[in-house]
C-alpha cells in the first residue's frame, strides 16, 4: 500500500510541469491571437451601404459611427444597426456584416409611405406599420393616400401614428388596413375625416361618405366593387342596414 501511495504521488509531480507548459500555451496563444486581431491585417478600409434610396451612404456611415472605428473586430454590430434605426426613422431594418479583412457592408431597407397625413408644418410620411417617419413640405410619393382632417392631432416623426387612439384614428386604422387587404390603396387618392363623417376619394373621383365604421364595415363588399369601378362624378353614402344612396357631384 506504501509503494501505491508513492506511486500516486510521483505520478502527481509528473503532471504539474505538463499542466503548467499547457497553461503558458494557452496563454500566449491567446496573445498572439488577440496581438493578430489587432494587427494592421484588420484595419478598417472599406465601408460600403447598400439598400439606400433617399438616403444617402455618407449619412448613414455618419450616424452609424463606424468612420470613427479602425478594427474590423471592435465593435458591437447589433449596437451599431439600432444606432442607425434611432437616428434615421426613415430605415425601417438595418445590418452590418463583417468580411474579412478589411471591409464592413451596412445594410438597410428603408420604409415606404403608404400614406401622407396633412399637417399645418407639412406632410408627415407613414408606412404599413403606421410608422411616422418623416416630414416634407410636400408628398413624395404621388400614389400614396393623402389623409386631411387629422391637423389637431399630435404627430411625431420616430413614433407611431396610433400611440394616442381615439374613436377616430381606431376607426381610420381600420379603413386603411381594409383597403390594404384588398390591395384598394393605390385607387383611393385621399380619406377625409370630418367632426361627423368619414369621407374616401378615389383616382376616378368618386366620393364614399359614412359616419360610422359599423356602417363601413356592413357594406365592405359593396365597397370593394365600388371603389375600384369608374363612377366619375358619384357620391355614395353607405349606412348600416340600408342600400347605399347615390348622389351625383360637380365635378370640373
Amino acid at each position: 500500500m506504501a509503494n501505491i501511495a508513492v506511486e500516486k504521488e510521483e505520478n502527481k509531480r509528473k503532471r504539474k510541469p505538463v499542466a503548467i507548459k499547457l497553461m503558458l500555451a494557452i496563454l500566449v496563444a491567446s496573445v498572439a491571437i488577440a496581438a493578430f486581431v489587432r494587427s494592421d491585417f484588420f484595419t478598417i478600409k472599406q465601408i460600403s451601404v447598400e439598400g439606400a434610396t433617399t438616403i444617402t451612404a455618407d449619412e448613414i456611415i455618419d450616424v452609424s459611427g463606424l468612420a470613427e472605428v479602425e478594427q474590423i473586430f471592435s465593435f458591437n454590430a447589433s449596437k451599431v444597426t439600432s444606432e442607425i434605426l434611432k437616428q434615421l426613422p426613415r430605415v425601417g431594418m438595418a445590418s452590418v456584416d463583417r468580411y474579412l479583412p478589411d471591409k464592413l457592408v451596412i445594410r438597410i431597407s428603408e420604409r415606404e409611405p403608404i400614406l401622407y397625413i396633412k399637417q399645418q408644418s407639412g406632410y408627415f410620411a407613414v408606412d404599413r406599420n403606421y410608422m411616422v417617419f418623416s416630414k416634407t413640405p410636400i408628398i413624395e410619393v404621388a400614389s400614396t393616400i393623402l389623409v386631411t382632417g387629422l391637423e389637431k392631432l399630435e404627430i411625431d416623426v420616430g413614433k407611431p401614428f396610433l400611440k394616442n387612439q381615439t374613436a377616430q384614428t381606431q376607426t381610420f386604422a381600420r379603413i386603411v388596413a381594409f383597403l390594404e387587404d384588398r390591395a384598394l390603396c393605390p385607387m383611393v387618392s385621399e380619406i377625409y375625416i370630418s367632426p361627423k363623417a368619414y369621407y374616401i376619394y378615389t383616382r376616378n373621383s368618386s366620393v364614399v361618405r359614412f359616419f360610422s365604421y359599423s356602417a363601413f364595415k356592413a357594406n365592405e363588399e359593396f365597397l370593394e366593387s365600388f371603389i375600384p369601378y369608374d363612377n366619375k362624378g358619384v357620391m355614395v353614402e353607405v349606412v348600416d342596414g340600408a342600400k347605399p344612396v347615390y348622389k351625383l357631384i360637380n365635378i370640373e
